[in-house]
This record gives C-alpha cells, sequence and structure tokens, in this order.
C-alpha cells in the first residue's frame, strides 16, 4: 500500500519541550509577520519525551554571565524563559522560593563561592542558613498540553508516527505511517537523537548533536502542602508543585549507561531532605527513571548540521530553559 504524501514548510522531530518551543516560535515569527506556516511536529507515541521524566525546575543558581559561553548561554536562557512565563502566563509553571540548605561549614562555604552571599530564611516554622533565590517549579505533562493546545490554535500539524528513513536530496521523511516532505528540517529529539536516519552515516562526526545519554531518577508522591517550594541539598532537589500536589525528589544519575533505579542514591537523599520535612515513606512512592541528553562539555547544539536540517539537542538539565531561548536562536538561523 503507498503512502500519501504531506508537505509542510518546517517539519520537527520530537515533540519534548525543545521541539514545542521551536514550534511556538517559529508561529510566533510567523504571526509577527502577519502569515501562517505550515509547521508539523512529528514523534512517535512509543518515545517519552525525556521532558516528561524529570523533576522540571528551574533557577539561575549562582550563574553569571561573562565567565564562560556556556555560562552566558545559561543566564540568557534563564532570562528567556522568565520573560516567556510572564507573556503566555502559563498555568502549569509556578514561581516558588528555590532554598539551598548549608548543613556544615564546607557547604556553606561552596554555596558562598557560587551565589556571593549566604541568607537566611525560614521554611516549615524553622530558621536556617543558605541561599534563598527566585526559581520556578513546572508541571511537565500538564505544561505539554498547555503548549500543544496553543499550537494547535495556531495550525500546527501533530503526527504520531516514527521516523525510519530520510531522503536528504528530496528532502523526503519516511514514517513508518507516512511520508512526510520539508522545506526545513529541525531534529529536537533529545535522548533518541542517535536513533534518527540522518545521523547514521555520520555518528562520529555529529557527536556534538546526539550528545550522551544519561539516566535520572526520582521518587513522586501525591502530598498536600501549603505552598509549592524547591528545596536543595548538594545539587540535589525536592520540589513540590502545588498545581498537581506532586512531591518529586531526584537529581541522581549513573554516567554514561541506562540502569535501574539507584535506591541507595535515593535512599540517602531521602533521609537528607527528611531533615527539613516529614516525607511520606518510600514504599508510597512512585519509582520512575527517565533520560537525559548531555552534549560534549555539557553544551547544547544549537544550529544547522548541513543544508535545510536543524538541531536543538543536548539540553541535559536545562531542557525547561534553553529551550526557549535556543528556539530564538534556532529560528533566526532557519529563517535567515
Amino acid at each position: 500500500m503507498s503512502k500519501d504524501l504531506k508537505k509542510f514548510e518546517h517539519i520537527i522531530i520530537g515533540s519534548g519541550i525543545s521541539g514545542l518551543c521551536c514550534a511556538l516560535e517559529l508561529t510566533e515569527r510567523s504571526l509577527e509577520l502577519g502569515e501562517r506556516a505550515e509547521i508539523a511536529i512529528i514523534s512517535s507515541s512509543q518515545l517519552i519525551p525525556c521532558s516528561l521524566r524529570t523533576t522540571s525546575s528551574v533557577a539561575l543558581q549562582g550563574i553569571q554571565k561573562g565567565l564562560s559561553a556556556l555560562g552566558d548561554l545559561l543566564f540568557n536562557s534563564y532570562k528567556t524563559f522568565t520573560k516567556s512565563y510572564d507573556f503566555y502566563q502559563f498555568k502549569s509553571i509556578e514561581k516558588v522560593k528555590r532554598l539551598h540548605f548549608s548543613y556544615d561549614e564546607n557547604s556553606k562555604e561552596k554555596l558562598k563561592n557560587r551565589h556571593g552571599r549566604i541568607d537566611s530564611f525560614n521554611f516549615n516554622s524553622k530558621n536556617y542558613e543558605g541561599v534563598c533565590e527566585d526559581g520556578y517549579v513546572i508541571s511537565p505533562e500538564h505544561f505539554h498540553l498547555e503548549l500543544i493546545d496553543l499550537l494547535k490554535e495556531r495550525g500546527v500539524t501533530f503526527i504520531d508516527d516514527l521516523v525510519v528513513g530520510l531522503d536528504k536530496n528530496e528532502k523526503l521523511i519516511t514514517g513508518k505511517a507516512g511520508l512526510y516532505q520539508y522545506n526545513k528540517l529541525v531534529l529536537a529529539s533529545g535522548a533518541y537523537t542517535i536513533l534518527l536516519p540522518v545521523l547514521k552515516s555520520k555518528k562520529d562526526d555529529l557527536r556534538r548533536v546526539k550528545g550522551s545519554e544519561v539516566p535520572g531518577h526520582y521518587y513522586e508522591w501525591d502530598f498536600q502542602y501549603p505552598s509549592s517550594f524547591i528545596l536543595t541539598i548538594d545539587g540535589h532537589n525536592l520540589c513540590y508543585r502545588h498545581f498537581d500536589k506532586k512531591l518529586v525528589l531526584g537529581g541522581s544519575t549513573e554516567k554514561d549507561r541506562v540502569s535501574l533505579l539507584r535506591e541507595d542514591q535515593l535512599k540517602k537523599m531521602y533521609e537528607g531532605f527528611g531533615q527539613y520535612l516529614d516525607l511520606p515513606s518510600i514504599d508510597q512512592a512512585k519509582k520512575l527513571t527517565g533520560l537525559r541528553q548531555k552534549g560534549v562539555k555539557r553544551t547544547p547544539y544549537i544550529g544547522e548540521i548541513e543544508t535545510d536540517i536543524f538541531a536543538l539537542t543536548s539540553l541535559y538539565k536545562n531542557g525547561f530553559s534553553v529551550s526557549f531561548e535556543g528556539a530564538k536562536i534556532l529560528a533566526d538561523k532557519i529563517l535567515n
């Protein structure tokens, strides 16, 4: 049975946060010109986006401009994220305080060196020292749905299909169910990028694009607390989202290989945070794991791979902030 050919100006492979942000920025540019771009997002429901399996928080974390190219990108990404939050008023993102706890003189010194200060703050009716900064918690499933609804209103087509082939000369994408032609192609496929046929012939040359897959593990509970928060100890987070009443503990990884849930790491984190909040029992937790894509030297890839093929990948732990800034950078390159 032959497949019907569907044509689009832009095709984005991947329906995680980076793919959705690319589509959002491209539709925004089209609206500014009074036009309506033909955009399709192709993704398979068999592959769960990386951004749906994460503790989902954003904060500046002491990052300053002028120290490194990556630091500048992360700083600008945070600022772009906050502007997008203010502009779109996303209901599934909540502005909170992120509290970094200092538990001894060594941790206190590390926080002071990174943030340039030590704060006094109150949490759960007790006073502590550490760093208090603005942050955001995100309900990933609801946020994805908010973006999808907005993009559908703007005419973006969502296609559930698994990409199995690519003809670069004819600009044809072959899926299991359909055949699609693009003018510009964007890879926003996270940890699944290595599976795409576009990378098979140049796997070594495109190491920066495909990155490396790093698993993250976390506990999730149904929980009740008066307001959302982010608690941080040594870079690990305990996040509460009042929006969907979820308490999430995670942030551990095991380098360079996918593994089963590391109970020993999570239990140690659980004990640490238990000093500041009465946590539900581990037996009540949903135990989850997900992939994150880490770039070379933790640097995201934002650019053109070859003629008319672009990528926004390897966002690692900064997917919810770098996606907005990266989409703007990439849109400039696509529409240039």
